[in-house]
């Protein structure tokens, strides 16, 4: 479509001339109404289509193909690790502290994971032993 001239001068335009402007508005108008809903409609078909797409992503992953069983050997491994960075430095226990945090890293990578962490007793027998050796250490209770 050619560029439009500029209109300078005054405009007189009969009856007939104003409704036909009037009814190439409106039609303009509609015919952006109806491109604005298809590109809504498309918009919406492209975001279904991306979580599809990363859903198939998702069970398509090698880390969805390892057992239950060797995630949890993994897990404990990394969260048994004895390296205590920055962020336990300033604990009383640092071993409980990382712990901790990385329970806290496992569970949050997604709701398989975190079921698999629920469901070893492993890391959280260290926790709770923890705790109560903790609890020994703050009051000092010595039996026998």
């Amino acid at each position: 479509m050619p560029a439009q001239r500029r209109i300078e001068g005054r405009i007189f335009l009969d009856k007939n001339e104003r409704v036909s402007i009037k009814i190439n508005i409106s039609k303009a108008g509609d015919e952006i109404e109806s491109l604005e809903a298809k590109i809504s409609e498309l918009q919406r078909k492209k975001a279904s289509k991306l979580i599809e797409l990363s859903f198939r992503d998702y069970v398509l992953a090698p880390i969805r193909r390892i057992t239950p069983e060797i995630l949890s050997e993994i897990f404990c491994l990394f969260c048994h690790f004895k390296v205590y960075n920055d962020y336990t430095s300033d604990w009383f226990f640092p071993e409980i502290r990382h712990l901790n945090k990385s329970i806290g890293i496992l569970m949050a990578a997604g709701i398989a994971w975190k079921n698999v962490v629920d469901a070893t007793p492993a890391l959280w027998w260290d926790l709770t032993v923890g705790f109560f050796v903790i609890v020994e250490r703050m009051f000092c209770v010595k039996e026998g």
